[in-house]
């Protein structure tokens, strides 16, 4: 009978040619070699950190924006500090997966807890002059206006306007 094949090199294991990546320096898009200089404490720590990073990656984005003024037009009534901390009117802004949502909170008397109702962001426009971002909802016939610095507006479409600060979520 025949020799019996060598030994195949297998990836996991170092070659006698090969030197450490601490010795010739790592190249920075080299990866092959990752498991040879990382011991499995390391590797694992690596892919709980890389993990961890994607789902953070894949939460969503989101402010929420609280009133201080408010005040209905078609009145001309304008709410105290009372009555805002009261109703403790918001809006939340959250952008997740492409899709923008607008959501408009305040206490629901019978519920004595706050709750919103959310609208899909029809349209966004970016005044490249000043920073300010627009949210459109069509279907509810509002918008909000957010400042680079936090600052909010927030047009009801039905002659009321609200202005505040957001925060992230």
């Amino acid at each position: 009978m025949g020799e019996l094949p060598s030994k195949s090199h297998n990836e996991f294991e170092p070659r006698e040619d090969d030197i450490s990546g601490v010795e010739r320096g790592l190249d920075l898009f080299e990866t092959e070699n990752l498991p040879l200089m990382l011991g499995a404490n390391q590797m694992r720590i690596f892919s709980i950190l890389f993990l961890a990073l994607c789902h953070i990656n894949a939460q969503a984005a989101g402010l929420r924006c609280r009133f201080t003024e408010k005040f209905e037009s078609f009145d001309g009534h304008r709410y105290n500090s009372e009555q805002l901390s009261k109703m403790q009117p918001s809006v939340q802004i959250v952008e997740k997966g492409g899709v923008t949502t607008v959501s408009r909170c305040s206490i629901a008397p019978s519920k004595s807890k706050v709750t919103c109702d959310d609208y899909p962001v029809d349209k966004i426009e970016v005044d490249t002059a000043m920073g300010i971002k627009k949210f459109y909802s069509f279907r509810s016939q509002f918008d909000v206006q957010l400042w680079p610095d936090g600052k909010v507006l927030e047009n009801n479409g039905r002659g009321g306007l609200a202005t505040g600060r957001c925060l992230p979520i």
